[in-house]
């Protein structure tokens, strides 16, 4: 189980298919973490201010707010985490996603040798106490 400071270090997936959820569900509970699951952006938001995720996978076509909506609010956050978009959405659009809040976008279908490297390389980062939670920080090296 990874550790960051006292607390088990904490995934949101915001995605409203249940067949991503439960497949990156696994991915990343192999991995170590506690997952958490929001099926709108609008639930994903509300977790996000009460709870502590290190790292939110993010699809971008979901019911209530999308997932740019979700990316907006966090623009305004000190403190975030880690978010990697996973979306099949056309590559024109996703130019409006911020840089400073997105860290890589995955395309779906994805691989998931791919999602997996991407968040152990997180785990990583996050084992040595690398600032992710704070904007100020550098941003995390991750695969693109």
């Amino acid at each position: 189980m990874h550790v960051l400071g006292s607390k088990v270090s904490q995934i949101l997936i915001a995605d409203d298919d249940p067949g991503i959820v439960r497949l990156l569900k696994l991915l990343v509970e192999r991995q170590g973490f506690l997952v958490d699951v929001a099926r709108d952006g609008h639930e994903a938001i509300e977790k996000i201010e009460k709870g502590s995720y290190v790292l939110l996978l993010l699809d971008l076509q979901m019911p209530r707010f999308n997932g740019f909506d979700v990316v907006d609010y966090l623009g305004k956050q000190s403190k975030r985490p880690v978010v990697l978009v996973v979306t099949a959405f056309p590559l024109s659009p996703l130019s409006r996603l911020d840089p400073r809040v997105v860290h890589a976008i995955i395309r779906k279908p994805f691989d998931v040798e791919l999602i997996a490297s991407i968040v152990s390389s997180t785990a990583g980062m996050m084992h040595h106490g690398a600032g992710i939670f704070d904007t100020r920080a550098d941003r995390p090296r991750l695969p693109n």
